[in-house]
């Protein structure tokens, strides 16, 4: 795990350019690197990480006979999108799948860089770490649909609407749980009032104590039945199991530490909406940079129901649309960053970003499938093999 530690830990250390007297043609050449650095990282690795091995069997079948028909696991249960398939056939005209993985890593990863340059132009790096360690340490196919889908909540902040619709096209081509995002997107403008994205945050927190509550509620339904319907009291004794399986218990002090760090970070991000809408700025940059925090922050909102709210088991299909919105959770929070060092210490305020960075990195590591991810294996470590 050592190397996990030391290079998340290097990225963190490199934030601190954003609050030193670094100038921005050095921020953008560190920038530069630390992409370089990941692509290598996520690039180089030898059947480390969840799908590998899947994924790689799909690269080794692509044919440009089976890019609207390929069956993911022949039985006929999943036909994978065509425009993953068509990705594989061009990539594999010039290379293995170490080049498919170092190509679609320097998309993702890049993508995130300089969106991040772009939207947070002053706080480049920090904004660029807050992504990464909002995402899969190894991206899966979701996650390139997602890397690409954050160019459309982008043109749509732009106002490039046609571009906004073709890119969210290509992200469906390559994961079809894009379409479901495709029907938020419209709405990601929308100024969202203070009280509902409170009621919003506060319903995904306590989405597990609703699926609790819900359990009891089935099973105490079924006791009151049982007397004159046993089969069907029985089933919903089954059924209500089968909801709670495969559920991770988390401890009370994390549960906390979630609560406080959602509900301290919207605030924040309301916080700022409102220290804009008062500015003395002019109407139309006011205008711009309220549309700005509104898409961000609905995005913050959405990632964080859905993440949280959807860990109902029987609803953990649905977290995947979280993975679509992580630009969101970093850009508004490097947003109401720059707005709250006029009100709060700046020492402050960076000791609150590492906090939240070394609580986000813990929850990365953590991973349900350490043997898939520890000890790392590179490409050259196989070879010596």
């Amino acid at each position: 795990m050592f190397i996990y530690i030391a290079l998340y830990t290097f990225l963190l250390i490199c934030s601190f350019a954003d609050v030193s007297k670094c100038s921005q043609k050095n921020k953008l050449i560190l920038l530069t690197f630390l992409v370089l650095v990941f692509v290598l990282f996520r690039g180089l690795r030898w059947e480390t990480g969840t799908d590998w091995e899947q994924f790689e069997y799909c690269f080794n079948h692509a044919d440009w006979d089976n890019i609207t028909n390929y069956d993911r696991y022949g039985n006929g249960r999943e036909r994978m999108e065509s425009g993953y398939m068509l990705l594989n056939c061009i990539i594999k005209i010039f290379g293995n799948y170490t080049l498919f993985l170092l190509v679609t890593n320097l998309f993702i990863v890049g993508s995130w860089a300089k969106l991040s340059y772009k939207l947070v132009p002053s706080k480049p790096i920090m904004t660029f770490a807050m992504i990464m360690v909002s995402n899969l340490i190894f991206p899966v196919r979701l996650q390139l649909a997602a890397g690409i889908f954050c160019w459309s909540i982008y043109y749509l902040l732009e106002k490039k609407f046609l571009a906004c619709t073709i890119v969210t096209i290509i992200a469906c081509s390559i994961h079809k749980s894009a379409i479901i995002v495709s029907l938020i997107l419209p709405f990601l403008s929308l100024q969202i009032k203070s009280y509902a994205a409170i009621i919003l945050i506060m319903l995904s927190l306590l989405g597990n104590t609703i699926a609790d509550m819900l359990s009891l509620a089935v099973l105490g339904f079924a006791v009151l039945i049982n007397p004159l319907l046993p089969d069907l009291a029985t089933n919903l004794v089954v059924y209500s199991d089968v909801e709670k399986s495969g559920y991770t218990e988390i401890s009370l002090l994390s549960q906390i530490i979630s609560f406080l760090f959602s509900i301290i970070l919207l605030l924040s991000f309301l916080y700022t909406r409102h220290i804009i809408a008062k500015s003395s700025l002019d109407f139309t940059n006011k205008k711009k940079l309220m549309l700005k925090v509104n898409i961000f922050m609905n995005c913050y909102i959405i990632f964080t129901f859905f993440l949280k709210f959807f860990q109902i088991p029987s609803l953990a299909n649905f977290q995947r649309v979280a993975e679509f919105f992580t630009t969101g959770y970093a850009v508004s929070f490097m947003l109401s960053y720059n707005y709250l060092k006029y009100k709060i210490s700046s020492k402050i305020l960076f000791a609150f970003y590492i906090i939240l960075y070394l609580y986000k990195l813990k929850g990365l590591l953590n991973t349900s499938y350490p043997e898939l991810f520890y000890p790392y294996i590179s490409i050259f470590d196989s070879i010596k093999r």
